[in-house]
């Protein structure tokens, strides 16, 4: 299936390779013809023939990934998934690599299948248990994608299984392969090394406690020399590119509301969390509690394995989610090792509830074929959305099913803890809470007591689904003159009914956009004469919310018709550019409004504000630096909306909707109603 994926995005062309991966390539191509890891002719090799990335690396993309250290031009990604995929490459090239990585993918279902042998005789139920738990989201279309995330999660998945049947392993090479793929870890992703130190020292503790003899001994020998020469070699490549042993990366790693909002969505996003992505994985989270009654150093171990793969992801400051990638790559590592639960627990529901087994295998199934038939056709934008996006852009697979409003968004922190989000953290924390405190319980998992806790969510997240859907989803403008008087008197202590708890809450769902004449904005795109960025500036949205529409709209064969000059586009509302500058004046005050204006641009400079105090001015030309992008905040950001920040009246882009002239005009007083 995730072949199948990668040939029919391939033959459509879409997602194909972009963001990270064609770093990852030029490494592989620079090693592999230039022996060296060094990228100036790498690059320049790429620059050449487009070999890789067809519409070309940009220049600045290339300082953005590569760092100038005392011996050339070095990459910050690390070389472990190059030298991965150096073979796979020299014979096939991107198209190798990419079969490369499925291959991977393939490996995660398989060693699914060999724990489920641990818990399960019955083949039947270990089939069924793998095929809802494993081939399905987030592997299937993850599999195919050159990141180091994948690979990872296999690694430590093998390493959890090896862990588990250690007291039949008596061959030395296998501890030294093991070890071996340990030690990669880090020379994938320098954050990966925690993940190798604690599989190191488990399974290094067990040797000493269930093996003795020579076996013992030469196993420890090989754990311990495996991990000393990796750490070693890796500090030693570091010191040599970059002149640092820690790396070319300075992450800006800290727990902030940003940081919490990730966390809690890597599990329960809509479209970043893997509990959203396969469903089935609710399983593993209900049975996290008996997984520590039947067995507490596997418990001990694999939850630090997860949380070691899935925290630093999320307090990366600079990138939420992974930046320009498909939604819920930080995440893909820390699933794979999440179904080592959700296929302890299909087990055990297979003994206890056989219905339930099978009716949450089906409906597992049902979600799975739903999204597997909207991302392998192409239909659906995987990528990654801005903060910017609105609400009803935001979702992937569910805008046509209209559930979207009933499921989590997470993705601005400013709104993100709101009620409906609120309800999902204290319903999905209910189902963990529950497998702890019913673990030893025979009963357990009765289909009563399941009905009951599934009803108890149910009616926890549908009353505030619809209260948001009521409400709308878009948070109003931060400005205390315009901030509802509930919310006033709530803070200042007046009123302690229910209602007044339940109004605040209201008020801080972020609310849709009704003003943007998507019709208008359809012919203009497909007219070809704007960028995204420029009918953004004149419509008021993001230029990536304009893309995402286009891509789920197909806008873009529409734009082919067009310029076959066919006639297809006449059924499509009429609509010219002002040829005068009194029609240009209308259109922008029917377009935008300047109350509106401020409000948009105050929201934006919150959010630059925000991030920029992530870190505290160390100097005096960082304080100046802080300062001067407040400035371009105000004035760029100001003009680009529509206000001239300078002298407190609105003006109109005259360059975008003229397609000419001056960039801005000010739009004369006796204009404004």
């Amino acid at each position: 299936m995730a072949l199948t994926t990668f040939l029919v995005w391939s033959f459509r062309g879409v997602n194909q390779i972009t963001g990270d991966e064609p770093h990852f390539l030029v490494m592989t191509s620079g090693l592999l013809r230039q022996g060296t890891f060094e990228q100036t002719l790498a690059y320049a090799d790429e620059a050449k023939t487009h070999e890789i990335y067809k519409p070309g690396i940009h220049d600045t993309d290339i300082v953005q990934h590569t760092v100038r250290g005392p011996h050339g031009l070095y990459n910050k990604h690390g070389i472990g998934l190059p030298l991965l995929l150096a073979i796979p490459f020299a014979l096939y090239g991107a198209l190798g690599a990419k079969i490369f990585m499925i291959i991977l993918g393939s490996g995660i279902v398989i060693t699914s299948w060999m724990i489920s042998g641990l818990f399960s005789e019955i083949r039947i139920t270990r089939f069924l248990s793998v095929l809802a738990a494993a081939l399905a989201m987030p592997l299937l279309p993850a599999s195919n994608q050159i990141y180091t995330d994948i690979p990872a999660g296999l690694i430590a998945l093998v390493g959890i299984f090896w862990f588990m049947t250690l007291e039949r392993r008596n061959r030395l090479l296998g501890y030294l392969l093991v070890a071996t793929a340990l030690g990669l870890l880090p020379w994938l992703h320098v954050r990966y090394a925690a993940t190798a130190a604690i599989l190191f020292i488990a399974i290094t503790w067990k040797i000493l406690v269930c093996k003795s003899g020579s076996v013992r001994t030469r196993a420890v020998i090989l754990m311990i020399a495996s991990l000393v020469s990796s750490i070693s070699a890796l500090i030693a490549y570091n010191l040599y590119a970059f002149g640092n042993a820690a790396g070319p990366f300075n992450a800006e790693l800290g727990i902030s509301k940003a940081s919490l909002m990730v966390l809690f969505g890597l599990f329960a996003d809509q479209n970043q969390g893997f509990l959203l992505q396969n469903p089935v994985m609710l399983v593993g989270l209900l049975f996290a509690g008996p997984l520590f009654a039947a067995d507490r150093k596997l418990f001990a171990l694999w939850s630090l394995v997860f949380l070691s793969l899935i925290v630093p992801n999320s307090l990366e400051a600079r990138w939420l989610y992974g930046g320009w990638s498909f939604s819920g790559r930080f995440q893909w590592a820390a699933a794979m090792v999440f179904l080592v639960p959700t296929i302890f627990g299909l087990n055990i529901l297979s003994l206890k509830t056989p219905r339930v087994f099978h009716m949450t295998v089906v409906i597992g199934l049902l979600a799975q074929a739903y999204y597997f038939w909207q991302y392998a056709k192409g239909y659906v934008f995987l990528y990654n959305r801005p903060v910017s996006t609105l609400p009803e852009d935001y979702t992937i697979f569910h805008r046509h099913m209209h559930i979207y409003q009933w499921l989590p968004m997470l993705y601005d922190a400013h709104t993100a803890f709101n009620l409906l989000n609120l309800a999902w953290l204290i319903a999905l924390s209910t189902l963990a809470v529950a497998g702890f405190v019913l673990r030893n319980r025979p009963s357990f998992p009765a289909v009563k007591l399941l009905c009951g806790l599934g009803a108890f969510c149910v009616l926890l997240i549908i009353p505030s689904g619809s209260i948001a859907k009521a409400h709308g989803t878009r948070a109003p403008a931060r400005n205390e003159a315009t901030r509802p008087a509930v919310s006033q008197r709530a803070e200042a202590g007046e009123g302690c009914s229910s209602i007044v708890f339940w109004q605040v809450f209201i008020h801080l769902m972020p609310r849709a956009r009704t003003d943007i004449n998507w019709d208008a904005l359809k012919v203009l795109w497909t007219n070809g004469q704007h960028t995204s960025e420029e009918l953004g500036a004149m419509f008021g949205i993001s230029a990536d919310a304009i893309r995402g529409r286009a891509f789920r709209e197909q806008w873009n064969q529409l734009k082919r018709v067009k310029q076959d000059k066919t006639a297809v586009l006449q059924a499509l509302p009429e609509v010219r550019l002002p040829a005068s500058p009194a029609e240009i004046v209308e259109r922008a005050e029917k377009l935008r409004g300047p109350a509106s204006f401020r409000r948009r641009v105050a929201e934006q400079a919150e959010r630059i504000i925000d991030k920029l105090e992530l870190k505290e001015p160390e100097s005096i030309h960082e304080l100046d630096h802080f300062a001067e992008v407040l400035v371009k905040t105000e004035k760029v950001g100001a003009r680009a909306y529509g206000i001239d920040s300078e002298q407190s009246r609105p003006v109109i882009n005259i360059g975008v909707l003229s397609a000419g002239g001056a960039d801005y005009e000010v739009v004369a007083p006796d204009s404004q109603n």
